[in-house]
């Protein structure tokens, strides 16, 4: 491979490097971290340009669309992206075979997602026609967009995992978490800083939004193209021959059971917000999808030592070296621990302060973020676990704990939405996400012989080594 495309390679090559390559490693994992958390800044900053630029109502719609909007691309790129990551993050990085991998599994990547795109556009014109009773007109603009933008991010996502999975930490969460937002954001603020601020309406925010949706998957295909047809004639050059054919029915049957983990997680995480944007008038769901986006700062401690740690676990574990495996969750859990603590007690105490950011009229949400807050905590606080099952060929077991917490999340979302409006809303979002995780840290418990949470990095039970052809993994 050439060697910008190991410009920001994260995975440690052995226990005995020297002191500068730690040190090399440690700058590149800071850097892809800083990178991590400013897409996750990315995503508040859209949103208060959206609340600071529409009415309530108005703001109330356009996060609306965009909670529909991100349950619709992940649930479009089904399982094979977490497919993708997880075979490229096994391979080792030299490995003079992975641009033809990267090529085969990018066709699988699109192919799914043209097929869930396909499925969405038939139940969405079936709505239109009016054989399902639901209001024409406004409704169906918002659904349209949503299908385009969700349909071009699959390409944006499916060149990040890949790029997740080689360890190309940047250009990965450039494509699927700064790019899109950090732009719609840009425009949304300046249209509101040269024009009055009525003139902009939820739509317009919308469309916004589908234009930069479009030029973020064509920069991301342009970006795999040149890099893969480059390591593609250097494996030519040497004269690499192209590897074992995919066991094609084993790849998509991994890819099911991460599509129905995926579906399921976000059913757990977003089915309290969708139902309430049946139940609750559009300013209660302003309130909500304000709360729930600084909450998400919480999450952003864990969402960016995963993202470094995941393709090493990976690795470790691939390898069956069950002592590397542990060190670094229990590496994590140090820093997991504490920073959730503290970043909730922080939250609780300045609650109403950072809800301001979005408008004055948002203070009074101060409450809901409390409540996601506390939800947040927990998830933090036991650190890996999803990421441990899913890189150690257990996707299948989180699938079910996600299932579980699925249902629990939709019937509470449901009842308590009904019965308390927004504050019902939030506490259903906090519930399933601690049940979830009170499952999953009791599975690997079971199944590792550890708890995630134990920063003291303890003996962990044995890890072998999966065949290639476990899980899909022929080839």
């Amino acid at each position: 491979m050439p060697s910008s495309d190991r410009g920001h390679d994260t995975r440690p090559k052995s226990d005995g490097d020297s002191g500068p390559g730690r040190v090399r490693r440690s700058l590149k994992s800071l850097l892809a971290m800083a990178t991590r958390s400013t897409g996750a800044f990315s995503q508040v900053l859209f949103a208060v340009a959206i609340t600071r630029s529409l009415d309530r109502s108005g703001a109330g719609a356009a996060l609306l669309y965009l909670t529909a909007f991100a349950v619709g691309s992940a649930t479009m790129t089904g399982g094979s992206g977490y497919f993708a990551m997880r075979r490229l993050s096994g391979l080792d990085r030299d490995d003079p075979t992975i641009a033809f991998e990267t090529r085969r599994l990018f066709r699988l990547q699109l192919g799914l997602a043209a097929a869930a795109s396909l499925m969405a556009a038939i139940v969405l014109a079936t709505l239109g026609t009016g054989i399902v009773d639901l209001p024409r007109g406004g409704v169906m603009i918002y659904a349209a967009a949503w299908w385009v933008s969700s349909s071009l991010t699959t390409i944006s996502l499916a060149v990040a995992y890949q790029c997740h999975g080689r360890r190309h930490l940047i250009a990965s969460v450039w494509f699927s978490h700064i790019m899109l937002p950090l732009t719609s954001a840009s425009i949304v603020a300046g249209w509101a800083a040269w024009s009055e601020a009525a003139s902009i309406r939820a739509l317009d925010v919308v469309a916004v939004h589908v234009g930069v949706a479009a030029v973020t998957a064509a920069t991301a295909a342009g970006y795999w193209l040149t890099r893969v047809r480059g390591a593609m004639r250097e494996a030519s050059g040497e004269t690499v021959s192209e590897p074992d054919p995919m066991n094609i029915p084993d790849a998509l049957r991994s890819c099911g059971s991460f599509w129905l983990m995926n579906v399921s997680q976000l059913l757990m995480n977003w089915s309290p917000f969708l139902i309430a944007g049946l139940l609750l008038p559009l300013p209660d769901q302003a309130h909500l999808g304000a709360a729930q986006r600084v909450a998400g700062g919480i999450n952003l401690i864990l969402v960016v030592a995963t993202f470094v740690v995941t393709p090493r676990l990976r690795y470790h574990y691939a390898r069956g070296d069950s002592a590397a495996l542990r060190r670094t969750v229990a590496e994590t859990a140090r820093v997991l621990v504490p920073a959730g603590l503290a970043a909730t007690v922080i939250a609780a105490v300045a609650a109403g302060p950072l809800m301001s950011l979005f408008g004055e009229g948002y203070r009074a949400a101060g409450g809901l973020l409390i409540v996601f807050a506390l939800g947040q905590c927990f998830n933090v606080v036991t650190g890996t676990v999803n990421q441990i099952l899913t890189m150690c060929d257990r996707e299948s077991v989180l699938k079910n704990v996600c299932l579980a917490s699925a249902v629990g999340s939709v019937a509470l979302g449901a009842v308590l939405t009904y019965a308390y409006g927004p504050v019902g809303t939030a506490a259903a979002a906090a519930s399933a996400l601690v049940l979830q995780n009170v499952i999953a840290v009791t599975v690997v418990r079971r199944v590792f012989g550890f708890w995630v949470f134990d920063v003291r990095g303890g003996p962990a039970a044995s890890v072998e080594k999966r065949p290639a052809s476990a899980i899909g993994e022929s080839g």
